[in-house]
């Protein structure tokens, strides 16, 4: 995946929910493929394509918000948010290495979270590298609260944050 970085690139953030029939989105395996490449070369814990494919093709229960377009992909974060809780769980949030420090990531998380308090949901909680300071650093700045550190929580025996916050009211 090579994005155009010019000024003419796709900044909407789209949004898509797999419960909802309204979504017209539909994943064919080159979009499965731009978001795998999207995570792989730039995510901190990367899922394989296969894990992507089932993700996609077999849960109905997430939310994915992408910027970019189907061909040129530069930041998603995704959801796992069942119809009727009032929690959902971000998986993850990925931007471009060469997108980064210009506020995609903070404006993924503020657009995504506003679309999930219109379908019900009032909460989110995460899973995040405690040694991922960037990351922490701006889920501290959205408002969420570390409740607990798990050891060897990854794969690499690496720790993990568990955090989370409450929705603003719309």
């Amino acid at each position: 995946m090579n994005p155009n970085f010019s000024n003419n690139i796709n900044t909407d953030i789209q949004f898509h929910c797999a419960w909802d029939k309204r979504s017209s989105l539909v994943f064919n395996p080159a979009l499965i493929k731009e978001l795998y490449e999207l995570d792989f070369q730039n995510g901190a814990y990367p899922w394989g394509l296969a894990a992507w494919q089932d993700f996609l093709q077999s849960n109905e229960y997430y939310f994915l918000a992408f910027l970019g377009t189907a061909r040129h992909l530069w930041g998603l974060a995704l959801f796992m948010a069942l119809p009727g809780e009032i929690t959902a769980h971000l998986l993850k949030i990925v931007v471009h290495n060469e997108q980064r420090k210009k506020g995609w990531g903070e404006r993924l998380f503020k657009e995504s979270t506003a679309h999930l308090k219109t379908l019900g949901f009032s909460s989110i909680y995460l899973e995040v590298g405690a040694e991922n300071h960037p990351a922490c650093q701006l889920y501290r700045k959205m408002g969420l609260q570390e409740l607990r550190r798990v050891p060897r929580f990854y794969s690499d025996g690496k720790d993990a944050l568990i955090m989370s916050t409450g929705l603003p009211a719309l």
